[in-house]
């Protein structure tokens, strides 16, 4: 029984796995230099349940603005415990990059 115990608990302080999530939407808002994105911008999705994401650069910032002028699609990549991007649990995840989409 305490074997069973123990290893629940292990299993219980373990973080949860990480994956790289493609997130393919357009943006909805951007808002200028919030204090959790000290890189630059913080922006949503149509597709990430209303959470926050932030840019890396300020080639991150301008790729944003350009999807938003042109009404085009972008890719984003985040690390997430989450398997979709319409389930992400926290704001102010940071980007590992943005494409825009043709």
């Amino acid at each position: 029984m305490k074997k069973i115990l123990a290893l629940s608990l292990i299993l219980l302080l373990l973080p949860l796995p990480s994956f790289a999530l493609d997130c393919v939407g357009k943006v909805t808002k951007v808002m200028d230099w919030p204090a959790q994105c000290p890189n630059g911008v913080a922006y949503r999705l149509n597709v990430s349940n209303g959470k926050w994401i932030c840019s890396k650069s300020k080639q991150s910032d301008s790729i944003i603005l350009t999807a938003v002028a042109t009404d085009k699609l972008v890719t984003t990549r985040v690390t997430s415990s989450e398997s979709t991007c319409d389930v992400l649990a926290t704001h102010y995840i940071e980007h590992e990059y943005i494409i825009v989409e043709k």
